[in-house]
């Protein structure tokens, strides 16, 4: 697992993705940011996005928001995204979708 652990909002819709080369960033419950597993601050997080999209301006990015975050966090984070130039962003969730089909999960 890429990104720190934080308690993922469950939904019904969505797909399985294979993540092997993709940008991790999370918010957690109490608002601290995370790039891949490393806490930072609002503007190291800013400086790592913008030096990623230099180097990979197509890098796949996963945000990954606790479930019992305020959505002004999500919001920011997606606002700190956008302004370093990704526009092709997904949401992490527990899928809801797959339980009860034999081997998912495993």
């Amino acid at each position: 697992m890429k990104g720190v652990k934080v308690n993922l909002p469950s939904g019904v819709s969505g797909e399985t993705q294979t993540k092997r080369e993709y940008l991790s960033v999370s918010v957690d419950k109490d608002g601290h940011y995370f790039f891949d597993k490393d806490e930072v601050n609002a503007d190291d997080l800013q400086a790592r996005l913008l030096k990623v999209h230099q180097s990979d301006p197509d890098a796949k990015v996963f945000v990954r928001g606790d479930r019992d975050t305020v959505h002004g966090n999500v919001v920011h984070l997606l606002d700190m995204l956008r302004s370093a130039g990704f526009y092709k962003i997904s949401f992490e969730i527990k899928s809801e979708a797959l339980k009860g089909v034999p081997g998912a999960g495993t």
